[in-house]
């Protein structure tokens, strides 16, 4: 998998999930990222200034050959989207019934 077939594909899953998601995160004083590389897509909230508590996913879809291998793809990114939207209700969920007024009160970090 080259670059030009990965890239494109992880942006646009990461723009969907951060434009149908930031708001919900944010009420809890959250930052929502969402990044990837040929192999991995990964998820994290950011839950204090520039250091703090951060909550996080990583799904792997594809896997190296080797070192400098080829990139076969494992998983469709439509099964890791819905798995990071699963994932983020969970946290939203966790954190509306913990009231979520302080950062001791948000869900569990994972990271």
């Amino acid at each position: 998998m080259k670059r030009s077939d990965w890239l494109p594909r992880v942006q646009a899953l990461g723009d969907r999930i951060e434009r149908d998601y930031r708001t919900r995160v944010g009420r809890f004083g959250g930052s929502l990222t969402l990044g990837g590389n040929p192999t991995e897509v990964r998820m994290e909230i950011a839950l204090g200034d520039k250091v703090g508590p951060t909550w996080g996913k990583w799904i792997k879809y594809a896997k190296r050959r080797g070192w400098f291998g080829r990139v076969v793809q494992i998983r469709a990114l439509d099964d890791v989207e819905k798995e990071l939207r699963g994932e983020l209700d969970k946290w939203i969920a966790q954190a509306e019934r913990n009231g979520a007024s302080t950062d001791d009160d948000l869900p569990d970090t994972e990271l």
